[in-house]
């Protein structure tokens, strides 16, 4: 483990209030895996059942000896979880064994898929997602379809991102998305979708016409949805058409103390996109969170890297906000 983890931010966690230290432990566990260094320890100091079994079945991915007994510590822990846990950790466990090679990832999609009947909208849209990253398209868009409106658009934005060879899903999610009549909504969901390889040869809007809507109003609301489209944008290669509209939004960011968490979440990966890593650490310097923000981008960071090495380790939390417009 590295010694900034070992020495600085891990006795700054030990002293935040205790719902919000299991989320830091559980960030910091999750990006010391992807950046290749111990995460049990970590993962260990996380008290919530959940949260740690959920941080464990994506480990394996970057360290594949740990698979079986991942399985099997995921697996044990299960009975102790509400329904919604369950979906979200067998999702996440099928992910893994996919993308590893392993057949019996099915198994737990269909076990996932068994408790999912009492779910809501959150954990029937991660099972969803988890569908379309192993291929089984199908039960993805059986899932999606039950729902309509901006939460059928954009869960489908997540499973044609999940499937980038997939010009049909690419197309038909391209239609739900035209067919909402909210047009903030519109401009956050197709910035998510620029992400697709696909974009740009379907009727889809110009990238520069989505960076020339930002802000897209004055409101605290407006402005959380212009940051979505900031980072989506960013996430996508194209913070350089965004530039103009951030900066004109950036006078306005509020303290991130004084907002909700994935709020205040959400202007730190903004300001490491368009200011830097030094920048966003600074702003979380200034907050009473200031260790849980530090994990928080570490966890972000080392997202946005294990996707450049081919790892499909993503949409466990950054992107959940445009999963729930």
């Amino acid at each position: 483990m590295p010694e900034f983890f070992e020495d600085s931010l891990l006795r700054e966690i030990a002293q935040l209030p205790p719902r919000y230290r299991d989320y830091a432990y559980a960030s910091l566990a999750r990006a010391s895996g992807r950046l290749g260094y111990g995460y049990r320890d970590l993962a260990s100091r996380v008290r919530s059942t959940y949260l740690r079994s959920y941080v464990l079945a994506e480990m394996p991915l970057y360290d594949p000896p740990s698979l079986d007994t991942t399985v099997k510590e995921v697996l044990e822990a299960l009975p102790s979880l509400k329904y919604a846990g369950r979906v979200y950790v067998l999702a996440r466990l099928a992910e893994t064994l996919c993308a590893l090679g392993r057949k019996d990832y099915k198994h737990y999609l269909f076990v996932a898929e068994n408790y999912s009947t009492p779910v809501g909208y959150s954990g029937k849209a991660r099972l969803a997602i988890a569908f379309s990253r192993c291929r089984m398209v199908a039960r993805a868009e059986g899932i999606a379809d039950s729902y309509s409106g901006s939460r059928r658009a954009s869960l489908y934005v997540e499973l044609a991102l999940a499937r980038p060879e997939d010009y049909r899903l690419f197309t038909r999610t391209a239609g739900f998305i035209r067919g909402l009549r909210d047009g903030k909504k519109k401009v956050v969901l197709f910035s998510r979708l620029a992400g697709h390889p696909l974009y740009g040869k379907a009727t889809t809007p110009c990238v520069k016409d989505l960076a020339m809507k930002i802000p897209l109003g004055e409101a605290l609301e407006d402005l959380y949805l212009s940051l979505l489209v900031a980072r989506n944008l960013a996430e996508a290669g194209y913070s350089g058409a965004v530039r103009q509209g951030f900066e004109v939004m950036f006078p306005s960011l509020p303290p991130i103390d004084v907002l909700p968490l994935d709020f205040a979440e959400l202007i730190l990966e903004v300001l490491y996109h368009y200011r830097g890593l030094q920048t966003a650490l600074k702003v979380a310097e200034g907050s009473a969170l200031a260790p849980l923000y530090y994990a928080h981008l570490l966890d972000y960071v080392s997202m946005l890297s294990s996707e450049k090495t081919g790892y499909t380790a993503k949409g466990s939390a950054s992107n959940s906000e445009n999963a729930g417009i």
